[in-house]
């Protein structure tokens, strides 16, 4: 995932775990309630999801906690 200093979000394909679908989206992100929050338009719905948030490395690295399984992925500032 591409997350923007705008607010936006988006990534060229995703495969879903259990469907083996592929799906371009986009989206935005915003914070709300202390969380971080993806809402995503794809080519099969619309789908929101919260995560813990956390940055490190002076801000260049952000953490995120899907609220609902505890699943992690880093994202790296370039």
């Amino acid at each position: 995932m591409e997350l923007s200093s705008n607010g936006t979000c988006s990534t060229n394909t995703t495969k879903g775990i259990l469907t083996g679908w592929y799906a371009r989206w986009h989206g935005r992100w915003v914070l709300k309630d202390n969380l971080f929050v993806t809402i995503i338009n794809s080519d099969v719905g619309l789908w929101t999801t919260a995560y813990y948030y956390e940055f490190t490395n002076n801000d260049r690295t952000l953490l995120l906690t899907k609220t609902t399984d505890g699943s992690t992925d880093v994202y790296t500032k370039q």
